[in-house]
């Protein structure tokens, strides 16, 4: 399995395109940008992805309305939002 891990992006601070990649699973380990955006930009990595928030996701929020907002913007995609949470995924589990 291949994978393509991104963290402390702040696209907030300054944006970049969403890399193409031939990985199978793109992990993004935290700090990437407020949840909106973040999600908005990980959709155009047009990969199964495991996001793992970052204390930046947070700033402006609460830890669980923040998770919430993420999850929920998820939801129906490829996007996989983890906090204390386990996924399992072509029998290989990710815990968080």
């Amino acid at each position: 399995m291949k994978l393509h891990i991104l963290s402390d992006l702040h696209l907030s601070v300054h944006g970049m395109p969403p890399p193409h990649t031939d990985a199978d699973l793109v992990i993004l380990a935290g700090d990437i940008a407020r949840p909106q955006e973040a999600i908005a930009w990980t959709l155009a990595l047009d990969k199964p992805v495991v996001y793992v928030p970052g204390n930046h996701e947070f700033y402006g929020s609460s830890l669980q309305a923040t998770v919430q907002e993420l999850q929920r913007l998820a939801a129906g995609t490829n996007i996989h939002v983890l906090d204390h949470q386990v996924l399992e995924w072509h029998g290989v589990r990710a815990m968080v």
